[in-house]
């Protein structure tokens, strides 16, 4: 549950190293507070009468005089909610995923890839290719961005000295 926060107690800190526990429990987190928020949003289109009296076939005939007058604005207050937290969540985000990228002693510049994954079709691609690097294993011991989070590697600092 530790690491599950940790990002947002390192907000924007670009420095050092992040585990993969951390990395995939924070997203877990960002995952989770979006669910719930989507689950809000059909929570208030059902008790607001939503388009029930639609079947499939019909949507076509569906006209906004024909919605609920206050189905819109509760659906907007969802959707500045959901942009809100995507927002507050878009700098730690960035941050352990630089982290992320040293741990495997690469650049955390690597991290500008989550960008693009809002592109159609070209972000399913850049996706994948993110959440393959995000799972490659850290370099085993300190590196050039700090010491190893795991904490492995010192008994090869004690032998080469």
């Amino acid at each position: 549950m530790e690491y599950m926060f940790l990002p947002l107690k390192r907000y924007a800190d670009f420095e050092g190293r992040a585990r993969r526990t951390e990395f995939f429990l924070f997203m877990l987190f960002r995952y989770m507070v979006s669910l719930f928020l989507l689950i809000i949003a059909v929570v208030v289109v059902a008790a607001m009468g939503g388009i029930g009296d639609f079947h499939s076939s019909n949507f076509s005939e569906l006209k906004p005089n024909d919605l609920p007058p206050a189905l819109l604005p509760a659906l907007i207050v969802v959707g500045l909610l959901l942009l809100l937290v995507w927002a507050a969540l878009l700098v730690p985000t960035l941050a352990v995923m630089a982290r992320r990228f040293h741990d495997q002693n690469q650049t955390g510049w690597l991290a500008l890839l989550y960008f693009p994954c809002y592109i159609p079709y070209l972000g399913l691609l850049l996706d994948l290719v993110v959440l393959v690097l995000m799972v490659l294993p850290g370099t085993v011991g300190p590196n050039r961005y700090g010491l190893d989070p795991k904490g492995g590697g010192e008994h090869l600092e004690n032998v080469f000295r």
